[in-house]
């Protein structure tokens, strides 16, 4: 098992730049995917702007910055960056998104402030995460430099920033070993920039033993767990949101632990034509011309699972998937019970890569009527040949012989008809 790589990702990224006046400016938010992270705002003083255009010294910028900045955060500069620009650097941090919220209202004003949301979907370790920041496209989050400059009545105030601003929002991202980072792999595809997930690959053992009737089932028993140095990499959070998580789906889950690593066992009826948390099964069953003896069936299941176990069909375009389409990797294993009396002539099963499961079978069953019929023929035949045989012997018990002439009579006779001997 692979471990995920997390890395602090972008939550908002605004680039404000002008053409012929005003600072090159940018904010940069990090979101965790617990709400948390750090919010940078960066200037560079453009040559005669701020300084020169504006009339402030980088000491007396860096004063103003100080005494405007929201509370909490640091201001530090001035450095000169490869083009012999001063830049500023005003970080801060923040352990919610509410306390994000606040911070950004500080700086933004409350005329202007709305609030960064951050929503999540999928199971604890699968998640698609998105980002929201309204204020991205319009520049507030620069406004306390504004109202500082204006409050210093500089003439500069409304001229140092533009409308004319760029975003790239971007929630938390973890990718496998091997994958491009994410400030790469945000290029790829055509999802939008304020998307990204967060995944610990598991491993799934499925077993799908199939019980063949003209209504088959299947009573399956699904098996979860995670490579240690995956569980491990996880945060406790996570750990604690998978364990609850299986608690929710199914109470009867029987979890072991090896080393420090849960497992967990579910049994899965499945029948055909019925929902469940599961998936849905799907059975079709032809027959073919009967002989004396024998029923043929062509019985094909499609089981096609929740979209819980699957990997979102977004994730595809990231170049993130298995080759089972499920959310881990799928060891699987298809078992045959058939009717007493009955073979399987044919099988094929396959987990395809859009996670469905699909197997084939044809067998064959006794006509058990058939052979019912026979054998009560048989019975008959050997009771009648029984009775027969037992008539005859109690005739045969009940005539005498006349000594003289050799003829037969019943027991009652007392002389030989035929030559008058006495019968004794």
């Amino acid at each position: 098992m692979q471990r995920r790589i997390l890395w602090g990702v972008s939550g908002g990224l605004l680039a404000l730049t002008l053409a012929g006046c005003g600072a090159t400016v940018s904010v940069t938010t990090q979101v965790q995917p617990n709400g948390s992270g750090t919010i940078t705002w960066t200037a560079a003083d453009t040559p005669h702007n701020l300084t020169t255009v504006g009339h402030l010294t980088p000491a007396q910028v860096t004063t103003l910055l100080k005494k405007a900045k929201p509370p909490g955060a640091v201001v530090s500069g001035p450095t000169k960056n490869h083009s012999g620009q001063d830049v500023w650097i005003i970080t801060d941090s923040f352990r919610t998104l509410a306390q994000l919220n606040h911070i950004l209202q500080a700086a933004t004003g409350a005329q202007a402030f709305h609030p960064v949301t951050l929503a999540s979907s999928g199971v604890p370790w699968a998640r698609t995460y998105v980002v929201h920041d309204p204020n991205n496209n319009s520049g507030n989050q620069w406004n306390w430099v504004t109202r500082a400059l204006q409050a210093a009545h500089n003439s500069y105030a409304g001229n140092w920033e533009s409308s004319a601003s760029q975003d790239t929002v971007r929630p938390p991202w973890i990718v496998p070993s091997g994958q491009p980072s994410w400030g790469h792999a945000l290029q790829q595809g055509s999802q939008p920039a304020n998307w990204g997930v967060q995944w610990y690959r598991p491993h799934w053992t499925l077993q799908l033993p199939v019980t063949l009737s003209p209504t088959p089932h299947v009573s399956s028993t699904w098996t979860m767990t995670f490579g240690a140095k995956t569980w491990h990499a996880m945060s406790p959070a996570t750990q604690s949101a998978i364990v609850s998580w299986w608690h929710r789906a199914d109470s009867h889950a029987h979890e072991t632990s090896h080393q420090g690593v849960p497992s967990w066992t579910a049994q899965v009826s499945l029948k055909p034509g019925s929902d469940s948390l599961w998936g849905t099964l799907h059975a079709t069953t032809t027959t073919k011309p009967p002989t004396f003896w024998r029923k043929t069936y062509t019985t094909a299941l499609t089981f096609t699972p929740s979209s819980l176990w699957l990997l979102p069909s977004t994730w595809a375009g990231w170049n993130l998937h298995t080759p089972n389409g499920w959310n881990g990797l799928v060891g699987w294993r298809t078992a045959y019970h058939v009717p007493l009396g009955g073979t399987v002539q044919a099988h094929s099963a396959t987990l395809a890569s859009d996670g469905l499961w699909t197997t084939d079978v044809t067998w064959t069953t006794l006509r058990w009527d058939h052979v019912a019929a026979v054998g009560l023929g048989a019975v008959i035949a050997v009771g009648l040949a029984l009775w027969g045989g037992r008539s005859y012997r109690r005739r045969q018990a009940l005539r005498v012989r006349c000594p003289h002439c050799g003829a037969t009579f019943i027991t009652h006779e007392k002389f030989c008809t035929r030559c008058g001997t006495a019968l004794s």
